[in-house]
């Protein structure tokens, strides 16, 4: 099954290949809400608790399909992961390692075109993560997310054994260099993104 990606004005756009194969998690990290505020966009991408909707899937699934030249990218820090988003109107993408290598994106719901409804389209939520950092009160998911972290960790071998790790839209063909170069912030900019938690 296909799933459609595509930002709030339209501008940019791609397809998600196999989106049965992809998984469904809710972060509650601060620095997903982090992302969130600095998009302007907490409304859309954050739950009650503070947690984002993300689909987890091997970035090779992705396809580019319109305005990639609208395609920006952001880190909370130096080391921190790589933060996608239509820089036309705000619009997050996804996450991804800084490492090209691990092959993986995190999916941001606020992008895929509600076809019938996240959980319909990507099942329920399979794992939640960093609940501890949750604006209120979160099961965590415990034992049942072990095995989600093993397919997890075997689909990135694996990935890295075959080489389809090459396959991904958001680094550069042959040189493992990011689409567009990263907006990194300090730390002051960080704290005024904190302070709107």
């Amino acid at each position: 099954m296909n799933h459609a990606i595509k930002c709030k004005c339209g501008k940019f756009s791609a397809q998600l290949g196999h989106a049965e194969k992809s998984t469904h998690i809710t972060c509650y990290c601060k620095d997903c809400r982090a992302f969130a505020h600095y998009l302007g966009r907490a409304d859309d991408m954050l739950d009650a608790q503070g947690g984002s909707s993300i689909i987890v899937t091997h970035p090779r699934e992705i396809t580019l399909t319109g305005g990639a030249q609208e395609i920006a990218c952001m880190s909370l820090s130096q080391a921190g992961m790589l933060r996608w988003y239509a820089r036309c109107c705000n619009t997050p993408i996804g996450n991804t390692s800084r490492n090209h290598k691990l092959a993986y994106v995190g999916l941001s719901a606020a992008c895929l075109a509600d076809t019938g409804g996240i959980e319909r389209d990507f099942g329920p939520v399979r794992m939640r993560s960093v609940t501890e950092s949750a604006k209120g009160p979160v099961a965590p998911s415990g034992i049942k997310a072990l095995p989600v972290l093993f397919g997890f960790a075997a689909a990135l071998l694996g990935a890295r054994l075959s080489g389809s790790y090459a396959r991904n839209p958001f680094f550069k063909p042959g040189t493992g260099e990011p689409l567009t170069a990263p907006t990194v912030l300090d730390k002051e900019a960080r704290e005024r993104l904190s302070a709107l938690d």
